[in-house]
């Protein structure tokens, strides 16, 4: 079993406590509603393009910063793929290869 990345709202509560701030704080700052934000710092709700810049700009950390967050904890989460899908990928090259020879043959 692979580590599970934290999600960007651990990131922005360990902000939150150094600076001494309430999520209420930060939600005014935002001027977002405090229930959403809320779900962003709980892991509920991801943190999008529009969200990431939003944060820049009150936290001073860069945008990229809480997507690449995002980004890995998705990433850590996400399920394996299924592994007929290589199976299927080589059949498909095996089909196009043999359809190619026969067409230069005849």
């Amino acid at each position: 079993m692979t580590d599970i990345t934290p999600y960007p709202g651990v990131f922005i509560r360990k902000e939150l406590e150094a600076r001494g701030w309430l999520q209420r704080d930060l939600a005014f700052v935002l001027n977002m509603d405090p229930g959403h934000l809320n779900k962003i710092i709980s892991g509920q709700r991801n943190v999008s393009g529009e969200m990431a810049k939003k944060l820049n700009a009150a936290l001073g950390v860069p945008a990229e910063h809480f997507l690449h967050l995002q980004i890995a904890h998705d990433l850590s989460i996400a399920h394996e793929p299924d592994p007929g899908i290589g199976r299927r990928l080589l059949e498909i090259v095996r089909l196009r290869s043999y359809g190619r020879k026969k067409k230069n043959d005849g």
